[in-house]
């Protein structure tokens, strides 16, 4: 099965902006570089997506979702995923 990893950064103190990238190739900064990451999944079809998790805060018994820079929009990312699946990769 192909893949398609999904990584971010944090480009500057705290949380914001956030760059985000597809296969490695920069998508762009907070909102609009996500909206990048959902038209790429929604493009490909018979792909696992790799969330590639570079730096993960302590849970402190909070959902791994809720630590994710795209929280507020998880429930879009998964539907763009159609009929494709999702994995964490942890770095």
């Amino acid at each position: 099965m192909n893949r398609l990893t999904i990584s971010w950064e944090t480009t500057g103190a705290g949380s914001v902006p956030v760059m985000y990238y597809v296969d490695g190739v920069a998508a762009g900064l907070d909102n609009s570089g996500f909206d990048v990451v959902l038209d790429q999944i929604r493009a490909r079809r018979n792909v696992q997506v790799v969330l590639q998790i570079r730096h993960m805060p302590s849970l402190g018994g909070d959902s791994l979702i809720n630590c994710l820079p795209f929280k507020d929009r998880f429930e879009e990312f998964r539907e763009s995923l159609g009929g494709n699946q999702f994995i964490y990769q942890f770095e």
